[in-house]
């Protein structure tokens, strides 16, 4: 088993690394990146992540990774289940379910079965530490090793840290923050083109909200954040503009007809 844990890390490792160095990240004749070109990368690596299998989180794949409060991202490779904490875990699943008039029977009770589920258990965690691997390595080698290693390194510098050490999270921030950033005067215009959003009522209300919050997500990479409350206050806003435009064409169409609305329209 020993031996198949090994083979499915390192097969993992290779295939999440491979997927993410064949994504795009725009680089300028100096070899830097912007904001905008890391936000589309780290969203592209989530997506691959998302993609790779992992039956521990169902649906979701390797995604955790991304986010070091989840149950795969705290994942290390000093995690191993035995026998006995198998069947423990099964009796105190089967007490929580269990009720004063049904008690629910453990769903593993023989050290063979428990064994079995060890094995699958700690196959499957050293499958998510492989794709920890992968993505570290792609992304150390998509943006380079003075970014990545104010996250991969010790304090002085010395040395490399082990994966358990480190936070795939904290990496994708820190290649955020190595991207180049926008001058002041950029920022605020990003902003302003923010708040005068003009929404398009030819095209459905969410696809509107969807480029709105497109543009907000843009600039969150650099501390810039709006919430729900302030992109509502855009959409009513538009609503409001769009109501009084219509008013006062329909009174343009009563007092002068048809012909001048379209003129004047």
């Amino acid at each position: 088993m020993a031996d198949a844990c090994f083979t499915a890390r390192t097969t993992t490792r290779d295939h999440v690394r491979e997927a993410i160095e064949k994504l795009a990240l725009p680089k300028n004749a100096n070899g830097q990146f912007n904001d905008d070109a890391a936000t589309n990368f780290k969203a592209a690596i989530a997506r691959v992540l998302k993609s790779t299998f992992n039956p521990i989180n169902p649906g979701c794949g390797m995604s955790g990774l991304c986010m070091k409060t989840s149950d795969v991202a705290k994942i290390t490779t000093t995690s191993v289940a035995t026998i006995q904490l198998v069947l423990d875990d099964a009796a105190a699943k089967a007490r929580a379910a269990s009720t004063l008039t049904n008690t629910v029977s453990p769903s593993i009770t023989t050290r063979s079965d428990a064994q079995e589920e060890a094995d699958r258990i700690n196959l499957l965690n050293q499958v998510v530490i492989g794709a920890k691997e992968g993505a570290t390595e792609a992304i150390t080698n998509k943006v380079g090793s003075d970014i990545t290693d104010t996250m991969l390194k010790t304090a002085d510098g010395s040395a490399f840290k082990g994966v358990d050490d480190y936070q795939l999270e904290d990496l994708l921030n820190a290649m955020l923050q190595g991207a180049d950033r926008p001058s002041t005067t950029d920022i605020l215009e990003q902003i302003l083109g923010v708040i005068a959003f003009t929404f398009n009522f030819q095209k459905k209300s969410r696809t509107n909200m969807e480029l709105l919050r497109a543009k907000v997500g843009s600039m969150q990479s650099y501390g810039i954040n709006a919430d729900e409350t302030q992109l509502t206050l855009i959409l009513l806003a538009n609503i409001e503009t769009a109501a009084s435009s219509k008013s006062k064409k329909i009174c343009l169409k009563v007092s002068f007809g048809t012909a001048s609305l379209v003129s004047l329209a």
